[in-house]
């Protein structure tokens, strides 16, 4: 093979790892999208909050007015959604929006390795 050839080959090679890796990243960022609208509508659903209270900052009891039966109860529905275990420990863990977006994204980071 040519020098020419050679440069050329790995010129192709990388403009194929970059659109790669940018397909991977643009995957990962729409999943975790995903993992948010989820979160939310279970929240929504769970605890019969509207949507705008739904933050990421926002804590399940002080905000959002949960009590521990509904933190077992939005537990639960996060685990069949996500088909995922929360232990106890983590579970408390999980006191707001982001902390268990972040738990989930975590969890399936785990599933998929």
């Amino acid at each position: 093979m040519r020098n020419d050839d050679k440069k050329s080959l790995r010129k192709q090679e990388s403009a194929f790892n970059k659109a790669s890796a940018f397909n991977i990243h643009l995957t990962i960022t729409m999943a975790d999208a995903s993992i948010v609208e989820k979160v939310k509508n279970i929240i929504v659903e769970e605890l019969g909050v509207q949507e705008e209270q739904v933050t990421p900052e926002a804590k399940f009891t002080e905000d959002l007015g949960a009590d521990s039966l509904d933190v077992v109860e939005l537990v639960m529905a996060i685990e069949d959604e996500f088909s995922i275990t929360v232990s106890d420990d983590d579970t408390e863990k999980l006191q707001s929006v982001e902390s268990v977006i972040n738990y989930i994204e975590e969890q399936l980071k785990k599933q998929a390795e």
